[in-house]
């Protein structure tokens, strides 16, 4: 009688967590390059329910117009490799800019190629190429390589740099409210589980008493 309340108490915190993801989703949903997780239930040998294991998805989702040229998708796999202060990093988020030094960096000033652009220089030609190649007035500044998430680099025709776009959230609406109707369902029978398991015991009390 006590395993089924631990069962429920613990099948209420798995589908809790579930909740909590979606719920995550949902309010991510006009962020430009947000990835969605997959939550991946399994039932334990007694009778409950566990997470087993927490999956994001890497799938490209569609692409906004930006205009912008230092706004980036990678079309294919992998990430861009960004260096702060020499510690790195991999993030597939292409919103980038030139700093005052001439380093193409992010929205956190990691830095993505140095010194692209000489400070003062007068740029009447700036181009990017679908391997990454940086071309200012017609000569070679830099390259933007690819790299996998063990931060092995990517070879240039496993994936294409497309510029003057974003990537919007791939979060599905739709998915995310059916996904919790249907937790929420399996929160309510499990506390209804528990309810009766404890009237049980509150019987089973009151008659040894």
């Amino acid at each position: 009688m006590l395993e089924s309340l631990y069962t429920g108490a613990e099948a209420i915190d798995t589908y809790k967590n579930s909740l909590i993801t979606s719920a995550h989703h949902i309010a991510n949903i006009n962020t430009p390059y947000y990835k969605s997780n997959t939550l991946q239930l399994k039932d334990l040998e007694y009778g409950g329910i566990n997470i087993a294991s927490i999956r994001q998805n890497q799938s490209l989702s569609y692409t906004i117009t930006s205009g912008r040229t230092l706004d980036f998708v990678i079309d294919g796999p992998g990430n861009f490799k960004l260096n702060d202060g020499g510690d790195e990093f991999l993030s597939r988020r292409g919103v980038f800019s030139l700093d005052d030094a001439g380093n193409v960096v992010d929205q956190k000033g990691r830095v993505l190629l140095e010194e692209v652009v000489e400070p003062g220089e007068n740029i009447s030609q700036f181009n990017i190429s679908e391997n990454g190649v940086f071309e200012i007035n017609g000569e070679f500044r830099g390259k933007v390589d690819i790299y996998d998430n063990q931060g092995n680099k990517i070879a240039d025709d496993q994936f294409r740099l497309r510029t003057g776009e974003l990537e919007a959230s791939d979060v599905d609406a739709a998915r995310e409210i059916v996904n919790m109707m249907s937790t929420q369902k399996a929160i309510m029978f499990n506390f209804a589980s528990i309810r009766t398991s404890d009237d049980l015991l509150g019987l089973i009390v009151n008659l040894v008493s």
